[in-house]
Parts: C-alpha cells; sequence; structure tokens
C-alpha cells in the first residue's frame, strides 16, 4: 500500500512540473568592448569607379577609449580556409578617419571610399577593416582588442579565361 502510495506522489509532482509553467529570469548578456558594425559588405563596382560606404564602431565599456583604425587585404589558403592578412596592396580602400575617440557607450560613423583603379583587372579582392583599441583590467594588465568588418569587393567586367598545358607524357605500355 505504501508503495502504490508513494508512486501516486511521485506521478503527481511530475505532472505537476511538467503541467505548471515557471518563469525563470533569464539573463541576457550584455555586448560589452568594441563592436563594429557591419559585418561583412559586397560591392560590385566598374573599373574606375568610385564606391562610398560606411561602418560603425561602438565603445560598449564604462570608459573612454581611443580607436585607430586600418585596412589589411586578405586571402583564403586552399581547402583550409585558413586567412591570411596582409597590408593592402592597392590604395583602393580609403578610411575618412584613422583614428576616433569614444566615450562609453557611445558609437560613431566612420566613411570610406572604395576606388578602383581603371585598369584593374575583373574579379574579387577582399579587404578588412580593422578596429583597434587596448582595454586595461582592475589588476592593470592591458589587451589589444580588435574588432573587424569585411569588403568583398568584385570588380565588374569580361573575364579572360585561359589555360596552358605544361607537359603531356604517355606511358609507353597501357593495359586495359
Amino acid at each position: 500500500m505504501q508503495r502504490y502510495m508513494s508512486r501516486a506522489v511521485l506521478t503527481l509532482v511530475v505532472l505537476l512540473l511538467i503541467l505548471v509553467p515557471t518563469n525563470h529570469a533569464v539573463a541576457v548578456p550584455k555586448n560589452r568592448g568594441l563592436l563594429i558594425t557591419p559585418l561583412r559588405e559586397y560591392v560590385a563596382i566598374k573599373a574606375g569607379k568610385t564606391s562610398s560606404g560606411a561602418i560603425t564602431v561602438a565603445n560598449l565599456t564604462e570608459k573612454t577609449i581611443t580607436v585607430t583604425l586600418s585596412v589589411e587585404q586578405f586571402s583564403v589558403a586552399d581547402y583550409t580556409y585558413a586567412y591570411h592578412f596582409k597590408p593592402a596592396k592597392h590604395d583602393w580602400v580609403r578610411l575618412g578617419q584613422t583614428a576616433v575617440e569614444l566615450k562609453s557607450n557611445k558609437s560613431q560613423k566612420i566613411p570610406y571610399d572604395i576606388h578602383v583603379p581603371a585598369k584593374a583587372a575583373p574579379g574579387g579582392q577582399y579587404f578588412t577593416i580593422f578596429a583597434t583599441t587596448s582595454f586595461a583590467n582592475n589588476q592593470g594588465i592591458s589587451s589589444r582588442v580588435q574588432a573587424a568588418t569585411v569588403l568583398y569587393v568584385t570588380v565588374n567586367g569580361k573575364l579572360r579565361k585561359s589555360s596552358i598545358v605544361r607537359r603531356a607524357s604517355f606511358p609507353w605500355i597501357s593495359f586495359g
């Protein structure tokens, strides 16, 4: 009898847990630190033309920070998709500002221009705009922080496709 009673109580508790909604306060994490938007931009442009855009850099901390902005070119390596960043070999992307001081919880739009030379070959060029700052924690240890946005620039035009056979050989004996 006691066995049936404990089963009934257990069943009642399980039913109550399933059927009675519970309201728990869920802590939503806040964005903290350095923010840059948009995350990526796709720009199609003809050779010899200029396109303008803007990014927004935000300081989501409690202190005023100085943000430096820079442009690097990047590529992706083979099937591993490892990113390779290097200084921009083209002066295609020009920032309206290269440094900005942002007060706590403030943001600022930074304009940029993309100027493609008239003799640029059609195809893709990939650039990253980096926003960089340093933070010091309570112990005085400084950290360098970067946020980035990617510019996928496609130069419109007619692609020339070509191929070259470097070497050809045939086996002396062939089976099958």
